[in-house]
């Protein structure tokens, strides 16, 4: 997903995803970076139906949707595949260079280790996630909770810590 990491939840149920998404906001994570849900397809069926956005006609015929369940048909990561429409209880960052706040990034470092234990899996990007967000002592817990976070060396220069995969 060209540089993008996905955050994946244990628990996918609305309840939990809402809970999260709360956590989140409490972590002063912008609001941008939340957990895909059911929420979502209906912003975007909203968007749709008031003819805002860009909704292809070959991906999505208005004649064929009529309602929010026929709308669910086209916007699914089936039909359109999981950079437009991720599963559910996944959130997409992109921590690469300027593309996130480092403020944001470590928010998002402080949400994850609170919640460490709700987090099935880490995937896209991990390495450079688990670099830019955490600690170096966050990154050794992360490593014990059997998450893939690189190989750390110093590199004795400056004594920073350098990722290997």
């Amino acid at each position: 997903m060209g540089g993008y990491t996905t955050i994946r939840l244990k628990d996918n149920s609305q309840a939990n995803i809402d809970l999260h998404n709360q956590k989140l906001l409490e972590f002063k994570l912008h609001k941008k970076y939340h957990f895909y849900s059911i929420k979502d397809i209906k912003f975007e069926y909203e968007c749709f139906i008031k003819g805002d956005g860009v909704f292809p006609e070959h991906q999505f015929p208005k004649d064929k949707i009529n309602s929010f369940k026929d709308f669910r048909k086209y916007w699914s990561t089936k039909a359109i595949g999981e950079t437009f429409c991720p599963p559910f209880g996944v959130l997409r960052c992109d921590v690469y260079y300027s593309r996130m706040s480092e403020r944001n990034k470590r928010a998002l470092g402080r949400y994850f280790m609170a919640n460490i234990g709700a987090i099935k899996k880490v995937d896209g990007s991990s390495t450079t996630f688990f670099e830019r967000c955490f600690t170096k002592r966050e990154r050794m817990k992360c490593r014990e909770y059997g998450f893939e976070v690189g190989n750390e060396v110093a590199d004795g220069v400056d004594g920073e810590i350098n990722v290997k995969s």
